[in-house]
């Protein structure tokens, strides 16, 4: 028990007294619970005889020990200097802290207010020596946090290695408890399995993102319109939920990790906050040969997972932005150093495509040498050599039948989303009718068939919706013919001729790979068309003269 000096004379009066209790919650089995600890404190300050209103207690539950910043704690303080209370009792020292000096702190600060310290679990402090010998728990307790904290992230790596697996399940996945057959394995084993209703809605996310190429945006209405709830519980999905979904490689590889971050205190927190229940708030990524990998099943193919991961960089780097300038060819053009070109205006008003290593170097000077390219003579040339190119029939027939091909394909999937869902509706059917037969034999009143009747009528209508809209996306899909090809090749051909700025980007964006600029000498543009075959071609377009204007007209040379 720690006092101050005129304990022992006072000790038989009745004073007002205070208790300050804490707990973090991770460790609340070691600690005693908030409730076990005031329990405590007020059996010995009614032994003590001394009186304790519920305006003197003061409770930090699920506080962490190591920051003084505690509203309970600041407002016991207050208290004491304000002169509320003369005696103040805790558990143990480490409720004021997991830190010794600031335990000193706290307990000094008590004593310039002439307000007595009493620690039920720490040697009593009445002399200069019993003084040290608390002073050492103190450092016992600070030790022990260190060693419980290590033991906790010990067991967590020993167990996840042996399979035992922690935390929640990612979305799409359960974890499944099954009994250990040994006897030296205590714990059960926990093993990851699909989760079918959740899996279904992941793949429906990326079928929405891949193959009918529709937004996040148009995701989350769907979403949210056929009242699927996110991994949260949520009605809406944000977009970051939907960007983590479609950029998780466990989904398509079939392996998890574990141990990939660890908790760390943020060196810019968002929140400027006075109070913060954890001062390690923010977390880093370890390396990554720390990480513990488990295998699961995967939910889609490695070739969805891939073009999930090539419309997320895609949309990323045509992210459209408030630019003051329109670059047709924006985010395409390379330098031949191998550093990107940006738009770049002229003090002549001039648009230039630039070297990005000369511009975010300046003022250290580059080792690229490359002129830039004036945009307004570049983006006509190319565009109308590019359309040249194009509308070559033999190449945009090819293209047409192939876009037709991957578009009546769609009927096939959607005749297996359409009998996924007809088998849903009839065992909701078969349900509605063991609820009839349980009210004909009166296991049920009338008012829960009813109630029942309600949800299962509702989730019928919903799942009819969805097959009629299946359904009515399949009609415009039939067997291709070579009128639908040549219909849809003449449309291509009118269509190119009337495109504004911003759908030329779109079509040059999904044909152009890059064009690569060599100063004033050289045009090379690498164009990817999807027909049956995939194809790269390298496409050489030449220019000689000043890049102001084009002295000689391109030629297309196929290399």
């Amino acid at each position: 028990m720690t006092t101050s000096p005129n304990i022992d004379t006072e000790s038989k009066k009745s004073r007002v007294a205070a208790l300050y209790a804490r707990v973090s919650t991770a460790r609340q089995e070691k600690e005693a619970t908030v409730e076990s600890q005031i329990e405590e404190i007020k059996d010995r300050i009614s032994g003590d005889g001394h009186t304790l209103s519920e305006t003197n207690t003061f409770v930090d539950d699920g506080w962490t020990g190591t920051m003084l910043e505690r509203p309970e704690l600041d407002k016991m303080r207050d208290a004491a200097a304000s002169g509320r209370f003369q005696i103040l009792y805790v558990y143990d020292r480490g409720r004021l802290s997991r830190e010794l000096y600031q335990q000193e702190v706290v307990i000094n600060e008590l004593k310039d207010k002439w307000v007595d310290f009493i620690s039920l679990h720490d040697a009593p402090a009445d002399t200069p020596e019993q003084k040290v010998l608390q002073m050492m728990q103190g450092v016992f307790h600070q030790y022990e946090r260190i060693k419980i904290a290590e033991r906790f992230r010990r067991g967590k790596l020993y167990k996840a290695k042996t399979t035992v697996i922690n935390g929640h399940a990612l979305y799409g996945y359960e974890i499944v408890r099954i009994p250990s057959k040994t006897n030296e394995q205590r714990e059960e084993i926990r093993k990851y399995i699909v989760s079918e209703d959740e899996a279904e809605i992941i793949r429906k996310i990326y079928e929405w993102f891949t193959e009918e190429d529709i937004g996040k945006r148009e995701i989350t209405r769907r979403l949210y319109q056929q009242g699927i709830l996110s991994p949260k519980g949520k009605k809406r999905w944000g977009k970051g939920t939907l960007n983590r979904i479609l950029s998780c490689d466990t989904y398509a590889k079939g392996v998890i990790y574990y141990n990939k971050s660890e908790a760390v205190q943020p060196k810019k927190p968002r929140k400027h906050e006075k109070y913060k229940k954890f001062k390690k708030s923010s977390r880093i990524m370890k390396p990554y040969d720390k990480w513990i990998p488990y295998e699961v099943p995967p939910i889609i193919d490695e070739e969805t997972y891939g073009k999930s991961l090539k419309k997320l960089d895609y949309n990323k780097k045509y992210a459209t932005k408030n630019r003051k300038n329109e670059y047709l060819l924006s985010g395409l053009v390379w330098c031949e150093c191998g550093s990107k070109r940006v738009g770049d205006p002229g003090g002549n008003g001039n648009l230039y495509y630039r070297c990005a290593d000369r511009i975010y170097k300046f003022p250290i000077e580059s080792n690229c040498t490359s002129a830039g390219v004036n945009a307004r003579a570049l983006e006509p040339v190319l565009w109308e050599a590019f359309v040249k190119y194009l509308a070559n029939p033999s190449t945009l027939k090819a293209y047409a039948r192939t876009w037709l091909e991957s578009q009546s394909q769609r009927n096939h999937v959607a005749e297996a989303e359409t009998e996924r869902i007809q088998a849903k509706v009839k065992r909701i059917q078969e349900e509605e009718e063991r609820y009839n037969k349980a009210y004909g034999a009166g296991a049920v009143t009338l008012e829960q068939l009813q109630s029942l009747k309600r949800e299962t009528s509702a989730l019928i209508k919903r799942y009819k919706t969805q097959i009629s809209q299946i359904e009515a996306g399949k009609k415009l899909y039939g067997k291709i013919t070579s009128a639908q090809v040549n219909a849809l090749y003449k449309e291509a051909q009118s269509v190119l001729q009337s495109l504004n700025i911003a759908d030329k980007k779109k079509v040059l964006r999904d044909s152009v790979d890059k064009i690569i600029v060599a100063g004033r000498k050289s045009v090379e543009v690498w164009i990817h068309l999807p027909t049956k075959k995939f194809t790269s071609v390298k496409e050489g377009l030449y220019v000689e003269g000043r890049n102001r204007r084009p002295a000689k007209r391109w030629e297309i040379d196929a290399v």
